[in-house]
């Protein structure tokens, strides 16, 4: 969907659930906490997006993770393009994309 685009790391479900640590842990290839910091909606022409962003505190160094992810600083993100609704959600958050 987002092609050429970069993504945050993310849990895609088809029904309205809320993120708990027990899914995370299920889901994600690293270990941590997570703080909920908001919910958006966004519309493509074929399907409505409901999105929950969540804050990550890794217990590890990101660069000990596995995957398929690229950790970068908050500075960093500029260099990056992003989905329109990730590239809201961040300028929201203080971030410049």
């Amino acid at each position: 969907m987002w092609h050429n685009l970069y993504d945050l790391p993310l849990i895609e479900t088809n029904t309205e659930t809320y993120l708990s640590h027990d899914m995370l842990e299920k889901e994600m290839p690293f270990k941590g906490t997570i703080k909920f910091i908001e919910e958006r909606r966004h519309q493509l022409t074929h399907r409505s997006i409901k999105a929950r962003f969540y804050e990550f505190f890794p217990n590890n160094h990101p660069n000990s993770f596995s995957g398929n992810y690229t950790f970068v600083s908050f500075d960093s993100l500029k260099k990056y393009p992003f989905p329109k609704l990730i590239e809201k959600f961040l300028k929201t958050q203080g971030k410049k994309v």
